[in-house]
């Protein structure tokens, strides 16, 4: 609704204006006399014969004169009400009340009635002033109240102007408030079901989808399949690289699954380093290995960030609906322990869930929670495996192994509960325990046997990557008092792949504080002779796995000479472990090899048996 500007408001042109007391009063003066002047020719009734009264009253029946001086009266009586208002009409009103006055005495005396006429008349006059008077105060009183209502009007339409200006701008508010919330409440959805760093359905969404799908499948008839997908050691690269780097190689991972999955399929974050894929069709297992296996691949590719490559592999999962699962918990739950079987056994792999995973699951859970008390139960203990010179079959030093005897699991084998320390963190706390317990007792039997052995210590890649690291060392070397000379630790080939800048910093620093660095399994790894130059190693031992094989064939043998001759070049001490025979280790005496380390020479000792055998 709009309203006009043009609200003037114009009254008839009649005059309003108000004439002075004074003029008012001169009016009234100058109409009285013209009206007593009609009335001239009468004389007051106490001074007249009766025959000038009988002239008087034939003088009022004369019709036409007195109609004349009627209407003359008549007019002066309107004319003062108009223009005087209640001061004339008072006036008038007298005046007419005079001539009824004199008429009344013209009939009385004549004892006729032909002033009656005039009577009538002056009382139609009154009358009339009085109706004017009345008519002209309510013209008036219509005419200010128009006044007052046109200065409402315009009060209002001021107003209503403004109201409709504010109202315009609450109008666009309200639009923008609109819009506002709209984009809003897009965005809460969006980041309700979606991952903001990589712009991936989230869990929740999953899951809605995970949901839906099984109803619909349920009433179709119809199968699908759930992958779980987790990066192999994320954790080390973010703590290492920092959550920048960690945050683009996962945009990375994400947009190498989009790229290749199929338009029927999702693929979406759980969170961390865990996405996943629905797979909404039913195929065949084959069929689901190899779609499984085309993005192991394309997420195998190198990652480039900030200049510098990174190898990421990843495990997978898979659950298949209703076989293993015919809800979205069980679905979700299955896949995962399916890809963590493949984290056990070695990573960068793919394995479909089946019922024996959850019996090793639950074992695997008995071990954990084991060994988050072992430590304070004093359930660990320590063995130390001799290792000899090759040539002479003295001992060079031994390698400090742990060992676990649970009350409640029994005797539970390092291949075992290791892999779990160093997935659950416990690695941590278990290493520095083995750092303190076989310093303090070295140290002992130093002072006892002035012994100058060599003490190997396995290190974990995730002690090695705690920015932590160095400092715990300095602080046990340093509280028990322990020869930094006489220590070498021992760290894995996949340390080096993983983290290999971060490594050789550590290992400078060891090197700096006096600590012998030793690469154990040699061979096992596709990076080993690309590192083998830029470490500061000073020990390289060969894997059991090629010791194994001697004499099985030449290519076997050759790869052995191989190594000890490349080592030897680079002025690095090698020992062989594993050996279990004769023919081995005459060939490793064959071929120069320093020191040699397995159950032929002897089997890890118990603490008895260690301090014997040095006594």
């Amino acid at each position: 609704m709009h309203i006009s500007r043009n609200t003037d408001v114009q009254p008839t042109d009649i005059s309003m204006t108000e004439k002075s007391p004074a003029s008012e009063w001169i009016m009234i003066a100058v109409c009285s006399a013209f009206y007593i002047a009609l009335s001239f020719f009468l004389r007051d009734i106490s001074t007249h014969s009766t025959e000038q009264m009988k002239l008087f009253g034939m003088v009022l029946s004369n019709h036409d004169f007195s109609g004349i001086v009627s209407q003359a009266q008549i007019l002066f009586s309107a004319y003062l009400t108009i223009s005087t208002r209640k001061k004339g009409m008072i006036a008038a009103i007298l005046l007419n009340l005079t001539g009824i006055v004199f008429a009344l005495f013209g009939i009385i005396y004549t004892g006729e009635l032909y002033a009656l006429s005039g009577i009538i008349s002056y009382f139609g006059s009154i009358i009339i002033c009085i109706v004017i008077y009345y008519y002209k105060k309510g013209l008036l009183s219509y005419f200010k109240r128009l006044s007052e209502q046109k200065e409402e009007i315009t009060s209002l339409y001021e107003e209503i102007s403004a109201s409709q200006d504010k109202m315009s701008k609450q109008n666009e508010q309200l639009v923008k408030y609109n819009r506002l919330m709209n984009e809003n409440k897009k965005q809460l959805e969006y980041m309700a079901f979606y991952d903001t760093l990589t712009g991936l359905p989230n869990r929740k969404m999953i899951i809605k989808k995970l949901d839906m799908l099984i109803h619909y499948s349920g009433i179709n008839n119809t199968g699908f399949s759930f992958i779980y997908i987790d990066i192999d050691n994320f954790k080390e690269v973010n703590d290492l690289m920092g959550h920048q780097i960690g945050d683009k190689i996962l945009q990375i991972v994400a947009e190498r699954l989009k790229k290749g999955v199929d338009e029927r399929d999702v693929v979406g974050r759980l969170g961390g380093d865990e996405f996943a894929l629905i797979v909404r069709r039913e195929l065949s297992r084959d069929e689901i290995l190899k779609y499984a296996d085309s993005f192991k691949s394309a997420i195998a590719e190198v990652c480039t960030c900030d200049n510098k490559e990174f190898y990421i592999n990843a495990s997978f999962g898979i659950s298949i609906f209703p076989v293993d699962g015919e809800t979205t918990e069980d679905l979700l739950k299955n896949a995962d322990i399916a890809m963590h079987s493949i984290k056990r056994s070695g990573k960068n792999g793919i394995s479909f869930f089946c019922s024996e995973m959850q019996i090793s699951l639950l074992k695997r859970s008995r071990i954990e929670n084991g060994l988050k008390s072992a430590v304070n139960n004093e359930e660990l203990y320590l063995v130390f495996q001799p290792q000899y010179y090759c040539d002479t079959g003295r001992i060079r030093g031994f390698e400090a192994l742990c060992r676990w005897n649970s009350e409640s699991l029994g005797h539970v084998s390092p291949a075992q509960f290791i892999p779990i320390a160093e997935e659950t963190g416990l690695i941590i706390e278990i290493g520095e325990w083995i750092l303190r317990t076989v310093m303090h007792r070295f140290r002992e039997m130093q002072e006892a046997s002035r012994m100058d052995f060599k003490l190997t210590i396995n290190i974990s890649v995730v002690q090695i990557v705690q920015p932590s690291f160095l400092r715990m060392v300095k602080k046990v070397l340093q509280d028990t008092q322990f020869d930094s000379k006489y220590l070498e630790f021992e760290i894995t080939e996949s340390v080096l792949i993983s983290y290999p800048e971060k490594v050789v910093d550590t290992l400078n620093q060891l090197r700096e504080m006096g600590i012998s660095i030793a690469l154990d399994d040699f061979g096992t790894g596709y990076a080993s002779l690309k590192y083998l130059q830029m470490l500061p190693i000073d020990t390289l031992k060969i894997d059991r796995t090629f010791v194994s094989r001697i004499g099985e064939t030449d290519h076997g043998n050759q790869i052995i000479g191989s190594i000890i001759w490349l080592a030897h070049s680079l002025g690095i001490t090698v020992i062989a472990e594993g050996v279990e025979n004769a023919e081995q280790l005459e060939y490793l005496k064959k071929q120069n090899c320093d020191c040699l380390q397995g159950y032929l020479l002897s089997r890890p000792l118990e603490e008895e048996q260690f301090s014997k055998l040095i006594g």
